[in-house]
């Protein structure tokens, strides 16, 4: 009986992805932390809704969110969580996005991604008391 290689997708010839535009939809990006502290977005959320629409623009292109392009395509968040969410809730529904590394071309497993990610100190895996 033929053994099932989980990694053969690695094995076949690739498209090369298109790089991200610098403007994402927030949904499409996806967290590496798991918990936000609420207290302080809700501050932010205050702060932010006193700004006019022009200010609101620059904070949002002066705050890129720094992201990791996986192997498989997908934009990972590595930091700005509470900005991301802040965001969230004034209905900003794109921001400026910043490569930080780019595995798109790679040919990693899953688990080797999340171990480099790990490494990288680019995922906060606890809850909102560390554990």
């Amino acid at each position: 009986m033929p053994r099932h290689d989980h990694a053969s997708y690695l094995k076949k010839p690739r498209k090369r992805l298109e790089p991200p535009k610098s403007v994402q939809k927030i949904l499409d990006l996806k967290p590496t932390q798991f918990a936000v502290g609420m207290l302080e977005v809700d501050e932010k959320v205050k702060a932010v809704e006193d700004f006019s629409k022009k200010e609101r623009r620059q904070w949002v292109k002066d705050n890129p969110v720094p992201v990791v392009i996986s192997p498989w395509g997908d934009l990972y968040i590595t930091d700005h969580h509470h900005f991301l969410v802040v965001c969230y809730h004034l209905d900003i529904k794109k921001v400026r996005i910043e490569v930080v590394a780019d595995y798109s071309n790679s040919r990693m497993s899953y688990e080797q991604f999340w171990k480099r990610m790990t490494r990288m100190r680019a995922v906060y895996p606890y809850c909102q008391f560390g554990e």
